[in-house]
């Protein structure tokens, strides 16, 4: 699973959950992301272009379109996504998802 893990590599102050269908599916039509970042080390006009090659990446791991979900720190405390989702952060989704990997992209 190492190299996994360094396969999928979020920008900094950066965490990453997983939601959604993919969660309880064994054929999900595509995969959920919402990645929270602290705004002052991302300003919000620069997330999807810091936070693409997650997006690349995980698309081609689990070979699945990517559904990516962008929120500050603040906004996800606001309205407390991870909370009303049942998001899990993505190391652990990985341990528990049922779905083929792509391990031959890696």
């Amino acid at each position: 699973m190492g190299t996994l893990s360094t396969a999928i590599s979020s920008p900094n102050h950066s965490k990453v959950f997983v939601f959604g269908s993919v969660l309880n599916s064994v054929k999900p039509n595509d995969l959920d992301v919402l990645a929270v970042y602290d705004e002052a080390h991302c300003p919000p006009t620069e997330a999807f272009i810091r936070h693409r090659g997650l997006k690349a990446a995980l698309s081609a791991i689990f070979d699945l379109p990517v559904h990516l979900t962008l929120l500050t720190e603040s906004e996800e405390s606001n309205v407390r996504f991870i909370e009303r989702t049942g998001a899990i952060q993505l190391d652990v989704a990985i341990e528990v998802l049922t779905i083929p990997l792509q391990t031959t992209s890696i």
